[in-house]
């Protein structure tokens, strides 16, 4: 008895495990789901910073 007792543990260890990599593994595509968001972001200010640039530099040069 006492050796079920000690596999039922050791099986429900493993099953803690097994959602804590899960959970883990989850925590970690949202993060990598933020710096791709970030990196979007980013790109999109700097197009919108050239941009300003560029027609700052139009009307200089009129």
């Amino acid at each position: 008895m006492g050796h079920r007792q000690v596999t039922r543990s050791t099986n429900l260890n493993i099953l803690d495990e097994i959602h804590i990599i899960n959970e883990f593994e989850a925590i970690q595509d949202s993060f990598h789901q933020c710096l791709s968001d970030i990196e979007d972001y980013n790109r999109k200010i700097l197009d919108f910073i050239q941009t300003s640039l560029l027609g700052v530099d139009l009307i200089r040069s009129k």
